[in-house]
């Protein structure tokens, strides 16, 4: 017997029987989002960026909270210092990060595969995995995201939702990945100016 045909006769062996009928699988599914909030987690955090911080601390992610988007080169400079990286990263090409001084730091908007440190923008956090959005486009490359080891994200305060559903129901989404990375390093920024279109 081959891996594939004992792990699918493990998972006939673990499932009910008689299977219930597709009426009452849909009936349940239907019931629990009927109530979301009986069966999302409960926040341990009162405020949500808090909650955001909790969440993602608990995969590794180290945070930098800065005053505005002015801070963040500076505050990348620092990051590349204490992790031993040269001054260079690849950089999105949005005009909110292409606008910062970068003076002191090497950018270019290609990522190579072998690049050490990246920064993006991500479109929302969800607090309730410590997960971001990160969209792909002409101005967000998605290799960004995966290739360096290092990937400094921006994401604005007000940018930040309990769940995923309050992101799908915001953005009129029906399917979205959300990746969560352990290497991934937010800088949070408080401006008050929109980074994102809508």
């Amino acid at each position: 017997m081959s891996a594939r045909d004992r792990i699918l006769a493990a998972i006939r062996a673990a499932r009910p029987a008689p299977l219930p009928p597709a009426e009452a699988i849909a009936a349940e599914a239907a019931a629990l989002l009927d109530a979301p909030e009986s069966v999302r987690p409960r926040p341990v955090e009162a405020v949500l960026a808090a909650e955001f911080v909790r969440k993602a601390s608990a995969l590794g992610t180290s945070f930098d909270h800065l005053p505005d988007r002015a801070a963040i080169p500076l505050a990348v400079k620092r990051y590349l210092d204490t992790h031993g990286l040269p001054p260079a990263l690849a950089l999105q090409p949005a005009p909110a990060l292409a606008a910062l001084d970068w003076t002191g730091i090497d950018t270019h908007d290609t990522v190579a595969p072998d690049q050490r440190a990246a920064l993006g923008l991500a479109l929302w956090g969800i607090a309730e995995t410590g997960s971001l959005v990160i969209h792909s486009g002409a101005d967000a490359p998605i290799l960004l995201s995966f290739l360096p080891l290092h990937h400094i994200v921006v994401l604005e305060e007000r940018n930040q939702r309990r769940g995923n559903g309050n992101y799908l129901l915001r953005r009129n989404v029906h399917q979205v990945d959300v990746v969560t990375r352990c290497e991934h390093n937010f800088a949070r920024v408080t401006a008050d100016d929109e980074l994102f279109r809508e």
